[in-house]
């Protein structure tokens, strides 16, 4: 064997591993915001399913009772614990002004949905459909 030849080691130069960290950041910094923003629109989903699922109790509600405020006995409406937020948390549902005749449920960002741009929504008895934004309930 000769000994008096050094050998090239193989690997990364510190300018090839800056490359790629270079690389990968611009990456992350593209893609970060886009997955939040379909994170949020999942949760919004959540939130619009929940409100129809609270719409449905209320109209079996009414069904029932034949008024949206309060039962036979007198005892005001109230959603039933799993209709009260989004299974992650992200909304809060709530019965708003019922009277005889009509309600309106909303549900208020919580938690990591606080600065969402589309806000609270809401759904009245007629299936009249708001948000913040006109476009929240397309998206």
């Amino acid at each position: 064997m000769d000994r008096t030849k050094p050998r090239r080691l193989r690997g990364f130069t510190l300018i090839e591993a800056m490359l790629a960290v270079a690389i990968a950041a611009i990456l992350a910094s593209i893609a970060l915001p886009s997955y939040r923003e379909q994170v949020a629109k999942g949760r919004r989903l959540s939130a619009q399913a929940k409100l129809y699922s609270a719409a449905q109790f209320m109209e079996r509600f009414y069904a029932e009772n034949h008024r949206y405020d309060q039962n036979a006995a007198g005892q005001a409406v109230a959603l039933p614990v799993p209709l009260q937020q989004t299974e992650n948390g992200a909304y809060t549902l709530r019965v708003r002004t019922p009277d005889r005749n009509s309600y309106t449920i909303t549900a208020t960002p919580a938690a990591a949905q606080l600065n969402d741009r589309c806000g609270v929504f809401s759904l009245s008895h007629t299936g009249l459909q708001a948000a913040s934004q006109p476009d929240c309930w397309r998206r």
